[in-house]
């Protein structure tokens, strides 16, 4: 008995279009729970793994930085540190020297602090100091301030802007990158893969009544492994910008689609290909 709802069902009156209608609610509502966690829940979920990573990669690199000259751009950046304090992030007595052709600038301060910002790029701020101008060897002026940020090194980390998998919807479509256009199509391509494996699936969920339960599982795997790698295919076209985005966004869904309608017409019409006119 448990091997043949199918078979109850259609000797009760019951149709496979009629089947489809009453599947399309449970599907649309499992297509709609898919599509928020991949175009919500999954890249924020993303967004915060990357800042904690940011936040790691970030505290590693300044638990590394020592007492001493660091050199940067080729030497037309130095930084003297004589004092490095609380795991890399507070720094005492600096002395930066930035270079511009033949003039230089010295910058002298008792206190600093070293940070990243979203792009990754380094900079040490420096606090209470003293500016030097120089040229030809010669102090030509002499400032003072209150605080001053110094460039020391760009793109040191990669911020978590940069990732198309933390980028929302709307950013994935203002970004216009191949990799951003093929995020944007796998996050809704992920949930039509519902409603288009979901009419699949009911064609496939009849089989015969010593068959067996299982008797379709192999069929019903094979589709599902074909249908994900020939989107996976897709995305990697996307990416590469060999395929636009619009084309790969609906053709698989949609031939996919045909297929399953079609083989639900076949078994509507007791496994003949009978059309009405």
């Amino acid at each position: 008995m448990a091997e043949s709802e199918m078979v109850i069902l259609f000797s009760s009156g019951m149709s496979w279009w009629r089947l489809v209608k009453l599947m399309l609610l449970p599907m649309a509502v499992v297509m709609i729970i898919v599509a928020l966690i991949t175009t919500f829940v999954s890249p924020a979920l993303e967004r915060v793994q990357a800042d904690i990573m940011q936040q790691y990669r970030q505290q590693a690199a300044s638990a590394i930085v020592q007492p001493g000259l660091i050199r940067f751009d080729h030497g037309q950046k130095v930084v003297y540190l004589k004092d490095v304090e609380e795991g890399g992030q507070e720094i005492g007595q600096v002395e930066a020297i930035l270079r511009s052709g033949d003039s230089e600038s010295v910058y002298v301060a008792p206190r600093a602090t070293q940070y990243y910002n979203a792009a990754g790029d380094r900079y040490i701020r420096l606090f209470s100091g003293k500016r030097y101008d120089l040229k030809n060897g010669v102090v030509s002026a002499s400032v003072k301030f209150k605080e001053y940020t110094v460039l020391v090194q760009k793109r040191g980390i990669v911020g978590t802007d940069r990732d198309v998998s933390t980028l929302s919807m709307r950013k994935l479509l203002v970004n216009g990158s191949p990799e951003a256009l093929a995020e944007f199509e796998w996050r809704i391509a992920i949930p039509l893969a519902v409603i288009v494996l979901g009419l699949l699936a009911i064609p496939l969920s009849n089989v015969a009544p010593r068959q067996g339960r299982y008797g379709r599982l192999f069929p019903a795997v094979l589709v599902f492994a074909v249908y994900f790698n020939i989107l996976a295919v897709i995305r990697n076209e996307i990416e590469s910008g060999s395929l636009s985005m619009w084309i790969g966004l609906f053709s698989a869904p949609i031939i996919f689609s045909v297929i399953g309608l079609l083989f639900i017409h076949y078994r509507n019409q007791g496994g003949r290909w009978r059309v009405k006119i």
